[in-house]
């Protein structure tokens, strides 16, 4: 690893618990929301979709301001993990696959299904232009790439088996930045997507790196990772990354969702001992050697994905639904609203 990586202590804002009261999980069917997962927002309704796990729901809610205001719930029958939108189609990482529904009207309808096998999982996805990537994780150990310029109708392009454990994958300049639970990030050349070509790796563990989300901006890849907290490279050099820097609050911590806008991190930690000891964390990735923590807010749930839209963050809370921030102030984030029940 580089020798300038710095290595950032946590540090924690005090900050009010009272509108969290209540935020257990639903037991009333009627009301389950289920294991949410990741968000997704779709700009030309102003909607938000949330995917759910287990439960094998898609919630759409409509968000204004960072009001959370259910709308209606989509029952796909698949266990649903990563999600993209773009124009009028939502694509799902799901059991099977990659999942792709009509978005337009009030209720998502699936239009085309990969159709593997139910034990394979669809994780992490990335568009770029009219290519789509998807990972299979452990089971499928492949990156799978599709045209979608007929987004009902994908064609496959290639597929990359020779990964142990693909979690997700961001992509840059015809540069695939492939997230892998044994190798850490792995590099492809994606110049012609038909043919993916590794071009470089690098890793921060000889046996855990567990990237399970990839982001990235400028000459910035960032991911969390698991039991590693969080990470950001530097991929100046795209075919030699560089592990920057890297904030880990300890052994029972977990690196779970992660965006960035800016040079500012916005990301998910969960604590496995203890869920209420959850948190958002925002951090300065603006010199990625030097990364601070801007402010953290507990959570009092494991948390999952996030989304930024303008100045408001969502998160996703795996028994408690959706939380949205008002981060205009990023070293003072705002709660503003919850959703917890599909009443």
């Amino acid at each position: 690893m580089n020798s300038k990586k710095k290595f950032v202590k946590p540090v924690y804002l005090v900050v009010s618990m009272i509108i969290l009261v209540g935020l257990s999980a639903c037991t009333n069917q009627d009301e389950y929301i289920g294991y949410c997962i990741d968000l997704a927002y779709d700009n030309k309704t102003g909607r938000m979709l949330v995917t759910t796990g287990g439960a094998e729901m898609i919630h759409v809610l409509d968000v204004s301001d960072g009001r959370l205001d259910y709308g209606t719930t989509c029952y796909t029958e698949k266990a649903n993990q990563s999600i993209l939108v773009r124009n009028d189609r939502a694509f799902v990482g799901a059991s099977g696959g990659l999942a792709i529904y009509d978005i337009s009207g009030d209720t998502p309808v699936e239009t085309w299904s990969q159709g593997l096998s139910e034990e394979i999982p669809g994780m992490g996805l990335f568009i770029d232009g009219d290519v789509l990537y998807l990972t299979t994780g452990l089971a499928g150990k492949t990156v799978y790439v599709f045209d979608i310029a007929h987004p009902d109708a994908p064609t496959l392009l290639s597929s990359k088996d020779t990964l142990f454990n693909p979690w997700d994958v961001w992509v840059k300049n015809n540069y695939a930045y492939v997230g892998d639970d044994k190798l850490g990030i792995v590099v492809y050349d994606v110049t012609d997507p038909s043919l993916p070509t590794e071009v470089g790796a690098v890793a921060w563990s000889e046996t855990t790196n567990i990237p399970e989300i990839v982001r990235g901006e400028g000459n910035i890849v960032c991911t969390a990772a698991g039991v590693n907290g969080l990470l950001v490279l530097d991929i100046t050099d795209p075919v030699n990354p560089v592990v920057a820097s890297q904030y880990n609050p300890g052994e029972s911590y977990y690196g779970e969702g992660i965006c960035i806008k800016d040079g500012i991190i916005y990301a998910t930690i969960g604590n496995a001992d203890n869920d209420s000891q959850s948190s958002l964390v925002i951090l300065d990735a603006r010199d990625p050697y030097s990364l601070s923590v801007m402010s953290s807010y507990p959570l009092q749930d494991w948390p999952e994905g996030v989304c930024l839209v303008g100045n408001h963050l969502y998160v996703a809370l795996t028994r408690s639904g959706v939380l949205s921030f008002d981060v205009t102030d990023r070293e003072k984030p705002v709660l503003v609203d919850v959703f917890s029940s599909l009443k």
